[in-house]
């Protein structure tokens, strides 16, 4: 079995994932072994995002004023 997911970058270039997972011995052991390759996934993603996430959380840290980037991507929550 082998989960593929395709992670698309604001440039557009397309990061390619793969992962394969193999089944475990006794009663589960295909979603267990789905379970394990899930993690591995997610794992993947996280090193491949971090970098970016660090780059762009150190430019908002240096903004520094109310015209900064939420000015033009505000956010908002209801209850």
């Amino acid at each position: 079995m082998e989960l593929q997911a395709q992670l698309t970058g604001r440039d557009g270039q397309k990061q390619p994932l793969r992962v394969r997972c193999q089944p475990e011995a006794g009663a589960g052991g295909e979603l267990r072994g789905l379970l394990r390759g899930l993690s591995q996934l997610q794992e993947q993603v996280s090193a491949l995002l971090a970098p970016l996430v660090e780059q762009e959380s150190g430019g908002l840290a240096g903004a520094g004023t109310a015209a900064g980037p939420r000015a033009h991507n505000p956010v908002t929550s209801e209850c």
